[in-house]
């Protein structure tokens, strides 16, 4: 466990940034203790449960995904509440589309599936990068990752069935059955057999991950603004996921250095939304913090690039 410990609390960093990078929460916000540890639990707690599953159990990208559906499910569902929300959501364009059986399906479909790479493939992937002398082992034992698991569904749950919060039962039921299934599919996925290669950065990789901004956040608000049919917008969401594996595998960029290239480009590509989205809403305030996470992602984007160019990369199962 010691032994763990830079690893963990590197792979706990990561999985932060996303919602950074995003000014979902600002950063002045996110560093407050009471926050931090909010998010610490949130967000870095079950991704290091699902990276631990994941090496138990053989899953490698594609099943982490599918799971990633799942956390992305407990995190907008049950905790933060927006897949149910009858108000705004995060995304205003989505409100109202698409909503059946008390959720925003439209709005669960691009939520989930971001929050499954950007919040879980990403973290995980960089991360071993980064420590790929203990890329393929467990890093806690059995006991304390059951224990970290009945942690966070205890807490979870309080979420919940909480009161004052006025979560509605059916929604919240119907989330809890999709993540059992999603779990269940990705144990069965072993992936796909990576590429041949040296594994090191890829600028067309990450490229392809830069156009996520045309892709998730330009093409399907237009949709959406245009009327398109739920069942049309449903089909281009799930194709759009399935295209962006396939350019991978196609451009023989299926392996892990191929992945994490990508998800750098995501990283920027999430970025410059941020401060197009702040100065079109005339959040200027905010703006100066844009300058400090973009730092962050200078140093993220520098270490990477620098491992990736130095240190070949033994090419993973992805």
């Amino acid at each position: 466990m010691i032994h763990s410990i830079g690893p963990i609390v590197t792979l706990l960093t990561l999985a932060l940034l996303p919602e950074l990078v995003t000014a979902s929460t600002p950063l002045t916000s996110m560093i407050a203790p009471g926050v931090l540890l909010w998010f610490l639990l949130t967000y870095g707690l079950p991704i290091l449960l699902l990276r631990e599953w994941s090496i138990r159990r053989g899953v490698t990208t594609v099943g982490l995904f599918v799971w990633g559906l799942a956390y992305g499910l407990v995190n907008e569902g049950l905790l933060a509440g927006t897949l149910s929300s009858v108000t705004t959501l995060p995304m205003p364009d989505y409100t109202g589309y698409g909503v059946a059986f008390g959720l925003n399906w439209g709005f669960l479909m691009v939520i989930v599936s971001w929050h499954a790479f950007m919040s879980v493939v990403l973290p995980i992937t960089l991360t071993h990068i980064l420590w790929r002398g203990m890329s393929s082992v467990p890093w806690i034992n059995s006991r304390l990752a059951s224990v970290f698991a009945f942690v966070f569904i205890c807490l979870t749950t309080l979420v919940v069935i909480d009161p004052a919060l006025q979560r509605p039962q059916i929604p919240a039921l119907l989330c809890v059955l999709m993540v059992g299934g999603l779990l269940f599919v990705g144990a069965k996925i072993r992936g796909i057999p990576s590429q041949g290669g040296r594994g090191v950065f890829s600028t067309t990789a990450f490229l392809l991950g830069v156009s996520i901004l045309l892709t998730y956040f330009i093409f399907f608000t237009v949709l959406i603004k245009n009327g398109v049919p739920f069942a049309v917008f449903s089909l281009v969401v799930v194709a759009s996921c399935i295209g962006y594996f396939w350019w991978l595998f196609r451009l023989h960029l299926w392996h892990e250095a191929g992945i994490a290239s990508f998800a750098l480009g995501a990283l920027w590509q999430q970025w410059i939304l941020s401060v197009f989205i702040l100065s079109v809403t005339s959040q200027t305030a905010l703006l100066g913090e844009r300058v400090v996470v973009a730092g962050i992602l200078v140093v993220v984007t520098f270490f990477l690039y620098r491992h990736l160019r130095t240190k070949s990369a033994v090419v993973r199962s992805a």
